[in-house]
C-alpha cells in the first residue's frame, strides 16, 4: 500500500472514530431528557440500540466505538482495516457496534446491509460483515465494486 493510500485511509479510520465518539458523547448528554409533548423538546434517541450488533463487548462497559457503515462506501471500506485493528487493540475494554447506514448514492448498499442482516439471523453476522469488506474491491460484489 502506498504511502499516500496509508494516510488517507488513517485520515478517514480517524474521521470515523471522531464522529462515533462524538455520537456517544452526544447521546449521552441529552440521554436525561424526555419527551413531555412538546414539539420544541428534544428527544434523545439510542445510539446504541437492543437490535444493535456488537462485535465486541468490553468487560466494563465504560467506553463504546458504534461504528455506523455502507458496505459499498470506499471510505468505509478503507477504515475497516483500522477498525479491526483497534478491536484488537482494544479488545475487553471497549464495545464495538455496528450499525447500517446504506447511502442512497450506493446501488447495492441497502441489498448489502439485508444480505448482513439475513447473515445475522443465523449467527454469521460478524463473518459476513467481514466477507462484505474483504470482497469490496471485487467488481460486481454484492460489498461494492467502486460505487463513491
Amino acid at each position: 500500500m502506498s504511502r499516500n493510500v496509508k494516510f488517507s485511509a488513517a485520515l478517514v479510520a480517524a474521521f470515523v472514530l471522531v464522529v462515533a465518539l462524538a455520537v456517544v458523547l452526544v447521546g449521552r448528554a441529552g440521554s436525561d431528557q424526555t419527551p413531555d409533548g412538546d414539539s420544541d423538546q428534544p428527544v434523545a434517541v439510542p445510539v446504541v440500540r437492543e437490535s444493535s450488533h456488537r462485535l465486541s463487548t468490553a468487560s466494563d462497559g465504560r467506553a463504546t466505538l458504534v461504528e455506523f457503515l455502507d458496505f459499498e462506501c470506499e471510505a468505509c471500506g478503507a477504515a475497516y482495516p483500522f477498525v479491526e485493528q483497534l478491536r484488537e487493540d482494544y479488545a475487553g475494554r471497549v464495545t464495538f457496534v455496528a450499525r447500517y447506514f446504506p447511502l442512497p448514492g450506493h446501488a447495492n448498499a441497502e441489498n448489502a446491509a439485508l444480505a448482513v442482516e439475513a447473515a445475522a439471523q443465523q449467527g454469521q453476522f460478524e463473518a459476513m460483515y467481514q466477507r462484505m469488506y474483504e470482497t469490496q474491491p471485487e467488481p460486481g460484489s454484492t460489498g461494492g465494486g467502486g460505487g463513491s
